[in-house]
């Protein structure tokens, strides 16, 4: 979580340098990065809270792909009168 934060992204551009091509950086300008580590149980709670997240994530991902794939085979469809929609008035 820490290096994907927009501070650590931060301080990597602040220690980056050469071109916007090839941006580099001595190894020893990334190890001086401190950041405070909580206790192991802080940690185990937090990745438990967090992993339910993700997967809600990943669950919604999978959800939006299928529900865009229908509607990309369904929406031609429906354009040229192939398919008939019940209820609906015009």
């Amino acid at each position: 979580m820490i290096i994907t934060s927009k501070i650590f992204e931060r301080h990597i551009q602040s220690i980056a340098y050469g071109t916007s091509t090839q941006p580099n950086m001595q190894i020893n300008s990334l190890l001086s990065y401190e950041f405070v580590l909580p206790p192991f149980t802080i940690q185990k709670r937090f990745e438990d809270f967090s992993m339910t997240i993700v997967e809600k994530q990943k669950t919604n991902q999978y959800q939006i792909e299928t529900l865009t794939k229908t509607r990309e085979a369904l929406l031609p469809k429906l354009m040229r009168g192939e398919i008939r929609v019940k209820g609906f008035k015009k």
